[in-house]
């Protein structure tokens, strides 16, 4: 249902992070863990509104208990002083890696090992803003339709056709909860292993 086109690159560029060993890594370990938030933003947020978006079980669902949902996602994921925030900025990768790399190449004059692979790893995100923005933008798109539509059968007073459009939102957003998860735990791994590997 959701658009996570832009996940799926996301991701393989944290898979490559997971080749590093302790030589690459050691002298940029804080750089490197900036980098995974950096990266991991629009997943991280996907996943997150995504899981609060259907927290509601059968017994849960009432008008207040939607609407503190809603107001969740209008608040973090549509107004525009958070909205920034809450997606991944391709400029901002591009920067870690020019750091990372500067660090080992000029400050530290060491060999640069896998590290010699990143721009070519990174490419497909820190070159492709406007389809990264895009797949984000989307998928809350989405997510608001749906939304409006529950709370409009709310405001109508109509509570069973706003339980079966919340419901079946909810269905229809299980698998990609599912490829969330499995997204978020390779960020996690990456995280990890960049920890895991310099103690």
């Amino acid at each position: 249902m959701l658009d996570l086109a832009s996940i799926k690159e996301i991701v393989a560029t944290l898979s490559w992070l997971l080749t590093l060993g302790a030589s690459e890594i050691k002298h940029v370990k804080f750089q490197t863990e900036e980098l995974i938030h950096h990266l991991s933003a629009s997943l991280v947020s996907l996943w997150d509104v995504t899981l609060q978006v259907t927290r509601l079980t059968e017994q849960d669902f009432s008008r207040q208990n939607f609407e503190s949902i809603s107001d969740y996602f209008f608040r973090f994921y549509l107004d525009p002083a958070n909205i920034s925030k809450a997606r991944t900025h391709c400029g901002e990768v591009a920067r870690d890696i020019d750091r990372i790399l500067f660090k080992l190449t000029t400050i530290l004059r060491t060999d640069i090992g896998k590290w010699d692979e990143a721009k070519k790893n990174f490419d497909k995100i820190v070159y492709d803003d406007g389809k990264i923005l895009s797949s984000f933008q989307r998928s809350i798109d989405t997510l608001k339709a749906e939304l409006e539509a529950v709370r409009d059968k709310l405001n109508a007073g109509d509570i069973d056709a706003a339980k079966h459009l919340y419901f079946g939102l909810k269905g229809k957003l299980t698998a990609d909860i599912t490829k969330m998860n499995a997204s978020v735990k390779v960020m996690q791994q990456a995280l990890e292993h960049v920890r895991r590997v310099v103690s």
